[in-house]
């Protein structure tokens, strides 16, 4: 049969190069060697395990190589390595000369080490160097749900704070997500105040803002003063007062 013995060619070959692969000192040609066996591992033998192994080594001896870069993301997630498909995005990641392949590359990170991995802390850790770089309202979302989800306020709290020096989204939004967070989870009712105080004066008819004022004050704290002033001209404007 044809095909198999174009198979059995094809294996002779790659175990060829393998067996001299080890002996090769030359800058140049070891890389050259290590790709080949990896090509025809991946395509000829479909041994996907063994095609990983050389591109890895052909890593090793070119670290830049787009070729083996491309290949390890696109192998160890056909294989379900993802540990090593993390890897591989890092690296590619570090290469990308424009900020938005490397954001891109870094959310896939972030996504794989959340869902797959079942690590948030590494997956806010890398979505944190996204923002680092400046504005990425993709990497804001997803950092937001995390710190959410694991009850990290106070880093929510630096989170918004950030995005405000920024000016980057909605500031009145933002200033109302503060005041959230400073009320409901940083027993902190006075900087959330004031935090209600700036987003009104950006944006008077802000309801969220409103209803959280309400909310401040039909409590019993003793912030309920400040929350009803802060609620008077609103409700003139209206020409409502709530009995």
């Amino acid at each position: 049969d044809r095909h198999m013995q174009a198979a059995s060619r094809h294996a002779d070959y790659v175990a060829l190069l393998r067996e001299i692969a080890p002996e090769v000192y030359d800058g140049e040609l070891k890389p050259e060697i290590e790709r080949r066996i990896a090509r025809a591992a991946r395509v000829e033998l479909q041994d996907l395990p063994l095609a990983i192994v050389h591109y890895e080594k052909l890593l090793d001896e070119a670290p830049e190589d787009a070729e083996a870069l491309d290949a390890l993301v696109e192998l160890n997630e056909k294989t379900g390595n993802h540990r090593a498909l993390v890897i591989a995005l890092k690296r590619k990641a570090e290469l990308a000369r424009e900020p938005a392949a490397r954001h891109a590359l870094c959310m896939r990170q972030a996504e794989i080490h959340e869902s797959k991995l079942d690590e948030p802390e590494q997956a806010m850790a890398v979505l944190q160097d996204v923002l680092a770089e400046g504005p990425a309202p993709a990497a804001f979302v997803a950092l937001e749900r995390l710190y959410t989800g694991a009850e990290r306020f106070s880093d929510l709290r630096e989170l918004y704070e950030r995005e405000l020096d920024r000016a980057s989204g909605s500031t009145v939004e933002l200033r109302h997500k503060l005041a959230l967070v400073f009320h409901r989870h940083l027993n902190d009712t006075h900087a959330a105040l004031e935090q209600l105080r700036d987003a009104l004066t950006d944006g008077g008819s802000h309801e969220p803002s409103i209803a959280l004022l309400e909310t401040i004050m039909a409590g019993d704290g003793e912030e309920r003063g400040t929350a009803a002033e802060l609620l008077e001209p609103i409700y003139l404007g209206r020409m409502l007062w709530p009995k």
